[in-house]
């Protein structure tokens, strides 16, 4: 799917090779399986991995409030 949203090889990579990539597609493709619109996954695609980079989800761990807060103000 990754192929198909993001023209650019090193994009794709990029997407690939990010944290929990296997749960992002995995939500991508439930998001194109109810007919969301392309910019829809190419926006959720981008915020996603940006989201994956910056909270440790590995585990299964529960992610605390303050670490989203925290991740959040650094981004913005």
């Amino acid at each position: 799917m990754f192929e198909d949203l993001f023209a650019y090889p090193k994009v794709v990579a990029r997407h690939h090779d990010g944290p929990e990539a296997s749960k992002r597609l995995r939500y991508l493709k439930h998001l194109a399986d109810q007919r969301a619109a392309r910019e829809t996954l190419l926006r959720t695609a981008r915020e996603l991995l940006v989201i994956a980079e910056r909270l440790d989800l590995s585990g299964g761990r529960c992610v605390r409030q303050a670490e989203i807060d925290a991740a959040a103000q650094s981004w913005a």
